[in-house]
């Protein structure tokens, strides 16, 4: 028998460093007298707080009409130490979802719609199943499979990936595999296959509950090492500016800037605001919406950076695809501009569109 040369990537949060109380749990009767908390970790009752999440669909209440083509989202929170919890689905129309047992250390919530801005379908539709989903017929040469999986987070899964150097299999509770999960075998992958397994028992609990799954973004590749190496984009002009973003007559006592930066390299664009109304904004450059601006319940604040080459799932940071300079901003919500300011400079040079 060969040996299997199968290799597993995995992009996942970090796991919480524990508190006073040591020990990760299922629910309460695994704490000692502590409390379970919901990122599964034991704490006093007095580091646990409830937190309360409201939204907006641009300014309107949220219902059925002003949800449509957004009816599930995925509450995200996210702490000081880059520790992250999420829970989905949660109907959009609801309007707010009470959360309790959040560590204070947790300082951050957003909501997000589960499948993209105004979808509502993953690739493979959410379902609580038992049989096993299984992945193949892929094209041959393939090497790599990835996807985003939303797994429960308590719940075990075995994977099984079959590839021509032979077979691995993973079992791990799905905090451990959520997010973005790939494999590859450079003999060439023949499948993959996900088992839910349900919660595995704990304390008084039995275990074995299974909940909906999914996945979304399914990609295969191949290595082509007769592919030619595409060229450097050319460089960008180096340069800086800013600029003060205006209030006008709908965000009285508002304010916020805009300061790009271009290197050789890169592009960096930052966006500040305070002061705003606490709802969802367009941010409009030259007429084109480029980016979505929500602000904070508390104060109306919001804090974007947009780095030529950044990565969509890097935290705080935005990719940008336009060229910011010599351009004019505006953050816009049904139809009413609230703020606008424009950026000078130079043309970005590079790959960098300019918008029109």
């Amino acid at each position: 028998m060969r040996r299997a040369v199968i290799g597993l990537v995995l992009l996942a949060g970090c796991p919480l460093s524990t508190g006073p109380s040591t020990g990760e749990c299922q629910n309460d009767g695994d704490c000692a007298g502590n409390v379970c908390g919901r990122d599964d970790f034991c704490y006093p009752a007095s580091e646990l707080r409830e937190v309360k999440t409201m939204w907006t669909i641009r300014g309107m209440t949220a219902d059925p009409i002003t949800c449509r083509g957004s009816s599930d989202l995925m509450i995200g929170f996210t702490g000081q130490t880059e520790e992250s919890i999420a829970y989905a689905p949660v109907p959009c129309e609801n309007g707010q979802w009470l959360m309790d047992k959040l560590p204070r250390t947790f300082t951050a919530v957003e909501p997000y719609t589960l499948h993209g801005y105004l979808t509502n379908r993953y690739l493979i539709d959410s379902q609580a199943v038992a049989p096993a989903r299984t992945f193949g017929g892929f094209p041959a040469g393939t090497t790599y499979w990835g996807a985003d999986a939303g797994l429960g987070w308590t719940e075990m899964f075995r994977v099984t990936v079959t590839g021509n150097s032979g077979t691995l299999v993973v079992t791990a509770l799905g905090k451990s595999l959520n997010q973005f999960f790939g494999v590859t075998d450079p003999s060439g992958l023949i499948s993959v296959q996900f088992v839910n397994l349900g919660v595995p028992p704990s304390g008084n609990n039995p275990g074995g509950s299974i909940g909906n799954y999914a996945f979304d973004n399914i990609v295969t590749a191949t290595n082509q090492t007769s592919a030619p190496v595409p060229p450097p984009p050319p460089p960008y002009l180096s340069q800086t500016a800013k600029a003060n973003l205006i209030a006008l007559d709908s965000a009285p006592g508002a304010r916020g800037t805009l300061e790009a930066r271009g290197s050789a390299s890169a592009v960096t664009l930052t966006l500040d605001v305070r002061g705003l109304p606490s709802i969802t904004y367009d941010l409009v450059v030259n007429n084109t919406v480029v980016a979505y601006v929500v602000t904070t319940t508390k104060g109306g604040n919001a804090h974007y950076e947009f780095v030529t080459g950044a990565l969509t799932f890097d935290v705080g940071i935005l990719p940008l695809a336009f060229d910011p300079f010599g351009s004019r901003f505006e953050l816009r919500a049904g139809g009413v501009i609230y703020m606008t300011g424009f950026l000078g400079g130079a043309a970005a040079g590079g790959n960098l569109p300019r918008m029109q």
